[in-house]
C-alpha cells in the first residue's frame, strides 16, 4: 500500500478546458483563474484551488493478494498485514492533518478492502467525524468477470 501527493495545477484536460472556458468568459476574476474541476466518468466531484493536495491511498493487502487471486469487483477481507498498512498510512495522514493540511473530504470505492482501509486509516484522526467520507463506484477496480472465481 502506498501514499502520494500531488499537487495542482496539472496541465489535465480538466485544467485546459477551465482555461478555454476563462479565455471566453470577458469577466473571469482572478480567483477564478486558480480553480479547476476534479470529476470521475463525466461526473463533477469537486472544484479545487492550485494549492489544493491530493494523497492517493490503495486498500491494504487482502487475502486474494497473498494467493496472487484476481479480485476485480468481489471482494476478500484485509490480512493482519493489510489492517496495519492502513493503520501505519492512517497514523501518516493523521500527523499531517494535525500539524499542516486539515483534510476535508475522502473519496473511496464502495467495495469492502477499500471502505474497511478508509475506516481504519480515519480512526487514527481525532476529529474523524469532521471529515466527510464519499464512496465513489467510479473507484472501483474493473471486473474481471470468472477471473475472479
Amino acid at each position: 500500500m502506498t501514499s502520494s501527493s500531488v499537487k495542482f495545477p496539472t496541465a489535465s484536460a480538466n485544467q485546459l478546458a477551465l482555461e478555454e472556458r476563462q479565455a471566453a468568459s470577458s469577466k473571469g476574476n482572478e480567483q477564478e483563474k486558480n480553480v479547476m474541476d476534479i470529476s470521475f466518468s463525466g461526473r463533477l466531484v469537486e472544484e479545487v484551488t492550485k494549492d489544493t493536495e491530493l494523497y492517493l491511498v490503495r486498500h491494504g493487502e487482502t487475502e486474494w493478494n497473498v494467493v496472487h487471486k484476481y479480485q476485480g469487483q468481489k471482494d476478500s477481507n484485509l490480512t493482519e498485514k493489510g489492517k496495519l498498512q492502513a493503520v501505519h498510512v492512517g497514523q501518516r495522514l493523521a500527523h499531517i492533518h494535525r500539524t499542516d493540511r486539515k483534510f476535508a473530504k475522502v473519496y473511496v470505492s464502495p467495495l469492502g478492502r477499500a471502505r474497511h482501509t478508509a475506516k481504519l486509516i480515519l480512526e487514527q484522526f481525532d476529529d474523524a467525524d469532521n471529515i466527510e467520507c464519499i464512496y465513489m463506484p467510479e473507484l472501483m477496480e474493473r471486473n474481471f468477470g470468472e477471473l475472479e472465481v
